[in-house]
């Protein structure tokens, strides 16, 4: 009638059967009612309220997770637009502009992308990310063509009541300019091929200066094509200055540095 759980924390806590519930629902709220539908085995999985006896800490109220994940599921709804204006204008906001240009059969595609992330105070957590390619223009006269598309999704704030929210169109628009203490970089697309493949960046081509003594001995240190930073700088800045400066790197799109 009684035995040991194990916390997530590796830390064993004393439960007891008369503890035991099951999980319904009442309306939209999730009730505990007595008696669990069998006993617990090695291997289950428990939720359970922290209380505390003689001798410590101990299960006060527990129930079967699977039972709990089951009804909570059914409770979880989607944020609304204005719960999610809410959220997101609480947050800060990187903001990462950048141009590609590509032409093809003399007629020249240019699309302007935004990345944007929310983050918590800390810096640690992401609240919410989205991306929009804002423009994109091809060809001329008449057959100069422009889109708009994206997207912003939002994270939910409390996973047993909401869910992972995506907001598209008109919606994402709204979303966009809200975040406190917006970070906007600016740079242009920028790729490098490897024998393994491509990797692309963003990079700030009007930040060009000199590489350092110290840089140039970092780099000595490492083969070229394993990727270094210095190096794919270096890479860079030889198509706006020479081999002898850098460029700032604001994003490795492949990575998500």
């Amino acid at each position: 009638m009684y035995g040991i759980l194990v916390d997530d924390n590796g830390k064993g806590l004393f439960f007891h059967y008369s503890g035991g519930c099951t999980v319904a629902l009442d309306g939209n709220d999730i009730v505990f009612e007595e008696t669990p539908s069998r006993y617990p085995k090695t291997g289950d999985r428990l939720m359970f309220k922290l209380g505390w006896n003689a001798k410590g800490a101990k299960a006060k109220m527990w129930c079967f997770a699977d039972e709990y994940e089951e009804v909570a599921e059914k409770v979880r709804r989607y944020l609304t637009l204005d719960e999610a204006k809410g959220l997101l204008a609480k947050y800060k906001a990187r903001v990462l502009e950048y141009v590609k240009e590509v032409t093809s059969w003399n007629t020249t595609t240019v699309t302007t992308s935004t990345t944007i992330t929310w983050s918590d105070s800390e810096g640690f957590q992401m609240a919410s990310a989205g991306f929009a390619v804002m423009e994109e223009r091809s060809g001329s006269g008449p057959n100069r063509k422009v889109s708009e598309t994206g997207f912003v999704d939002v994270f939910s704030p409390d996973h047993t009541w909401f869910r992972n929210t995506r907001f598209e169109g008109d919606e994402a628009n709204i979303l966009r300019p809200l975040g406190k203490g917006r970070e906007v970089q600016r740079g242009v697309y920028a790729s490098v091929m490897w024998n393994g493949g491509v990797d692309v960046f963003v990079i700030d081509h009007k930040n060009v200066r000199e590489i350092t003594v110290e840089e140039i001995d970092s780099v000595a240190r490492y083969i070229p094509w394993l990727g270094q930073y210095e190096w794919l700088k270096c890479s860079f800045a030889a198509r706006y200055g020479n081999e002898g400066q850098v460029v700032k790197i604001l994003a490795h799109l492949d990575g998500g540095e």
